[in-house]
């Protein structure tokens, strides 16, 4: 993942971002002020989505960074966390009018989580939306000197 403002402000908007795999609970090390987020790398991913899109991004997180516990529950014993670890309140907060949908990823049936390597994190896939999001700001126009054009002159004659 790029991480400087230069290299994000010199890609187009992008309509809608995803990410996987889950990026866990490792806090970046990269300069990443720019943002105006420090956090574990999955919610970091998140930011940035959100900043450098117009419809939100898809992201697998894990469940600790997601304010809901659905995946490892049996329908119907879903749960919307009340506390929140300061990482997720933190970023909560940069969005009050933030939209979080859920997709399933059926991980409450043993046979998938069969199916990972090493770890097996329970995990979330989540859609985030925020309409007043700001976007990555673009760098100033560069002010070009003017192109010259050939001129054409009609003659008539009669």
């Amino acid at each position: 993942m790029p991480n400087n403002l230069a290299t994000w402000q010199s890609l187009p908007r992008f309509g809608e971002a995803i990410d996987n795999p889950p990026s866990g609970e490792v806090v970046t090390e990269s300069n990443i002020d720019w943002i105006g987020y420090r956090g574990p790398a999955g919610l970091t991913v998140a930011k940035i989505g959100l900043k450098a899109t117009r419809l939100g991004i898809k992201i697998i997180l894990p469940q600790a960074q997601t304010p809901y516990r659905f995946s490892g529950r049996r329908p119907g014993e879903n749960v919307y966390a009340a506390s929140h670890t300061s990482h997720l309140s933190k970023f909560m907060a940069q969005y009050p009018n933030l939209e979080w949908g859920h997709s399933s990823l059926d991980t409450e049936y043993e046979a998938y989580k069969s199916g990972w390597r090493g770890a097996s994190p329970v995990v979330e896939l989540v859609s985030l939306y925020d309409p007043d999001a700001w976007l990555i700001p673009l760098p100033a126009p560069v002010a070009r000197p003017p192109t010259p054009r050939a001129s054409c002159r009609l003659a008539l004659t009669g």
